[in-house]
């Protein structure tokens, strides 16, 4: 409950009370397009990702959530369906909220304060995001990739990193192999590496 910054004690208490730990296995969906959400749920540890289909089915990948005490709001609302599935992209652990029990307490200033801490937590992530795909070139998409989520970069499947960036899975190979290289000392720019 500390990852929440409640200051009214007995809320935090009862709301600890009532708090579930939840384990969820790598790849399970826990939340689908369309359903609507039971719980609110906390990231205790682990990896996920955000995605939904696009007009073909094809799966886009919105966003990736791995710190500790992070909202996964899969909604535009308390209750609403989800407009995201989201996915364990490594064992997770959630700390969950049943919605019918916090519906209770929205009146409680206390709660109503937390809930739209995390709503909007989340919609400044989500615009973050937006903003810099919007306005970006790729190489500088990429770089703020590896700044946001640092170690993601090797944990998760390049072709969900490709589609949060908004770019082919050839265009982002492309900028990771030229970013890689820039990086190396200029003595060994011009000797080939194995696969090159």
């Amino acid at each position: 409950m500390e990852k929440l910054r409640i200051e009214d004690r007995v809320v935090a208490s009862i709301l600890a009370s009532h708090t579930e730990l939840r384990a969820v296995k790598n790849r399970e969906v826990f939340h689908r397009v369309g359903e609507v959400p039971q719980t609110m749920d906390f990231l205790v540890e682990g990896l996920v990702r955000g995605f939904f289909p696009d007009g073909t089915g094809k799966e886009v990948t919105d966003c990736f959530e791995h710190i500790p005490g992070t909202p996964l709001v899969s909604g535009l609302s308390i209750g609403a369906p989800s407009v995201i599935s989201i996915e364990a992209l490594s064992k997770v652990t959630l700390a969950s909220i049943p919605l019918s029990f916090l519906a209770t307490l929205m009146e409680e200033p206390a709660v109503l304060k937390v809930v739209i801490r995390c709503l909007s937590a989340s919609l400044e992530r989500h615009w973050e995001a937006k903003a810099m795909l919007a306005k970006r070139s790729t190489k500088e998409r990429y770089a703020w990739f590896l700044q946001r989520y640092p170690g993601l970069i090797d944990r998760v499947n390049d072709q969900y990193i490709a589609s949060f960036l908004g770019v082919s899975s050839v265009t982002f190979s492309r900028v990771r192999h030229a970013v890689a290289v820039e990086k190396r000392p200029a003595a060994d720019r011009d000797i080939p590496r194995d696969g090159e």
